[in-house]
């Protein structure tokens, strides 16, 4: 029993000492890279200062031995790049593709906080061993700033100019420009825009033809305009909840048991209050975008609007619709359209039936197909 106790002692002391010694090394290169970086910045700063670069990679290749691949060095290429004349659209896709865009912004949102540098100390790795507010920062803003002007740019070369000059308002303004949407930066900040308004609650508006597949043909063809709401399309699952108005296209009367009375009732109008259960299978790719194909499934209530009520006190009444469960299966194609809503097509079978109320004393229909077009805002 003491050689198990020891043993357990002896184990636990290696596996401390070994996570101990790990954090020391995490340390120590952490340490190495802050001190490289320094002095790769008094470097990079003096070449931006004086426009020149005939030391430029073989320090940008020193830095990137010496650490790695961060935002700080690609930033700084880009800017070299586009001073020197050289081509920069494929280090410009990297930079948004890796996500430096996005470590960019927090880099600009952190420097502005009073204790800047704690939240540089907190997340040296991330923003690349170069600290917030850095002279290397100033330097690449201001070359940056000159530059963004120039009638020698291309599209995406003047918007990251502006980008990096910390004119964040006019970089998304001419980004989204639709003349800009076919360039790389215009595609990235789109795809961008779209990805964050996936991850929100949209409003759905939508038409579409339901048919009757049996040959009673009393409810007949009818057209349906329909609102609701769906939630984040970033989920594998979505639910829907959505109204329908369904309008029926030369219907025939049926008859209709309210008040006593046998009535003969025309269906015009049918209402339908109902929720969806969607499971986004897979993405068809579009350029960054994706077509979304999602089968989904269905439950809700339908119910006919018949006109016949009766008061039972001062503005009080009770009407009289016939009622009935909505159960469907079906499938839906999202295709992106415009900036941030999608083009949605789809199909579905339902099963409605409407004889399930004891009052509807005719045959009715009760499996449709039916085919939609809506809009996801």
């Amino acid at each position: 029993m003491k050689k198990i106790v020891l043993l357990s002692l002896l184990l636990s002391s290696l596996l401390v000492y070994s996570q101990v010694d790990s954090i020391k090394n995490i340390e120590q290169d952490s340490l190495k890279c802050i001190r490289v970086s320094n002095q790769v910045q008094d470097s990079l700063v003096f070449q931006f200062s004086h426009q020149k670069f005939d030391r430029f990679f073989p320090i940008i290749n020193y830095w990137i031995d010496s650490c790695g691949y961060f935002e700080p060095t690609l930033r700084s290429i880009i800017i070299e790049e586009i001073i020197t004349g050289n081509p920069v659209d494929l280090a410009i896709q990297d930079y948004f593709e890796v996500g430096y865009y996005d470590i960019f912004q927090n880099r600009r949102t952190d420097a502005q906080e009073y204790n800047y540098y704690d939240f540089y100390m907190d997340n040296v790795v991330y923003y690349g061993f170069i600290p917030l507010n850095s002279t290397l920062d100033s330097v690449i803003q201001q070359r940056a700033y000159e530059w963004k002007d120039s009638t020698f740019l291309t599209t995406d070369e003047r918007l990251m100019c502006l980008l990096f000059s910390g004119d964040q308002y006019e970089f998304e303004q001419l980004a989204l420009k639709k003349e800009n949407k076919k360039s790389i930066i215009g595609k990235q900040i789109r795809h961008q825009y779209r990805t964050e308004r996936d991850q929100y609650i949209a409003l759905i508006f939508g038409t579409g033809w339901s048919f009757p597949t049996d040959k009673k043909n009393v409810l007949g063809v009818n057209q349906s305009l329909k609102i609701g709401l769906s939630s984040s399309l970033s989920n594998r699952w979505i639910f829907d909840l959505l109204l329908d108005l369904k309008i029926n296209y030369n219907p025939k009367p049926f008859d209709f048991y309210a008040l006593d009375v046998i009535n003969e009732v025309k269906p015009t109008t049918i209402f339908n209050i109902g929720g969806f259960i969607n499971y986004r299978l897979f993405g068809i790719r579009c350029g960054l975008n994706k077509i979304f194909i999602i089968p989904k499934a269905g439950f809700g209530f339908d119910f006919i609007s018949t006109g016949i009520f009766e008061e039972v006190g001062q503005e009080e009444y009770n009407y009289y619709n016939p009622t009935t469960i909505n159960i469907s299966l079906g499938i839906n194609t999202l295709i992106p359209l415009l900036k941030t809503s999608y083009l949605g097509i789809g199909i579905n079978y339902h099963y409605i039936p409407f004889n399930l109320d004891k009052r509807v004393k005719t045959p009715l229909e009760s499996h449709f197909i039916s085919g939609e077009v809506f809009w996801r805002l």
